[in-house]
């Protein structure tokens, strides 16, 4: 889990989930890293497989606990 609000830039406060492949952010942006490095694509719901659906779950519940 990571709360990230910095106090310079034009950068936004902004909460994620992550581990080595997946990313989920608190607005339900969701990306394989993996696959993805630069988060320029969200999976949309259809693209998410059994397993990705499985650890999306699992990262909501931590970031409805840091609410």
């Amino acid at each position: 889990f990571c709360h990230y609000d910095p106090r310079w830039g034009q950068w936004q406060p902004d909460r994620f989930v992550m581990d080595s492949e997946w990313k989920l952010y608190g607005d339900g942006r969701f990306y394989n890293v993996l696959a993805d490095p630069m988060e320029e694509q969200a999976l949309t719901p259809s693209e998410q497989g059994q397993d990705a659906i499985r650890i999306r779950d699992r990262f909501q519940m931590v970031l409805d606990r840091m609410r």
